[in-house]
C-alpha cells in the first residue's frame, strides 16, 4: 500500500510541478516582451543595469524542464533518466536560489518577502529531489 501511495505521491509531485515549470517559463517569456516589461528594460539601461541573455535562457530552461517532465511521467526514461533529469533540475534550481536570495540580495527587498519566497523555492527545491529518486513511468 505504501509503494502506491508512495508512486501516486510522485507522480502528482511530478506533475505539478512539470505544469509549474512549463506555465511560469511561458509567462516570463510572454511578459518579457510585453510594453510594461520594455519600458521597465529601457529605464534600467539608462541607469546601467542590463537584464542581458538570462532573462529569456532562464524561462526556456523552464519550459524545457516542464515538458521533460511532462513527458517523463508517461514515457519510460528508465531509473537511470528519470535520475539524470531530477539530479540535473536540482542542480539548476540549486544555483537559482544560491543566485537569487544570496548573491543578487540577502534579505532583499525585506526580510519577511525574501523569507516567503526563499522557502517556496526550498519546497520546490524539495520536490525535484523526490522526482530525481522516482523509478519514472
Amino acid at each position: 500500500m505504501a509503494t502506491k501511495t508512495g508512486s501516486l505521491t510522485g507522480f502528482v509531485l511530478q506533475l505539478a510541478t512539470g505544469i509549474y515549470f512549463t506555465v511560469s517559463g511561458i509567462l516570463h517569456i510572454q511578459s518579457y516582451n510585453s510594453d510594461t516589461a520594455k519600458i521597465f528594460r529601457g529605464v534600467r539601461q539608462v541607469f546601467g543595469v542590463n537584464d542581458g541573455p538570462m532573462a529569456i535562457i532562464v524561462p526556456i530552461v523552464l519550459i524545457v524542464a516542464g515538458v521533460l517532465m511532462l513527458i517523463g511521467l508517461f514515457v519510460a526514461l528508465g531509473r537511470n533518466g528519470q535520475l539524470i533529469m531530477g539530479l540535473t533540475l536540482f542542480g539548476l534550481w540549486l544555483i537559482q536560489i544560491v543566485v537569487t536570495y544570496f548573491i543578487n540580495g540577502v534579505f532583499e527587498p525585506d526580510f519577511l518577502t525574501w523569507a516567503s519566497e526563499f522557502s517556496k523555492d526550498l519546497v520546490i527545491l524539495a520536490v525535484l529531489w523526490v522526482i530525481s529518486q522516482r523509478k519514472g513511468a
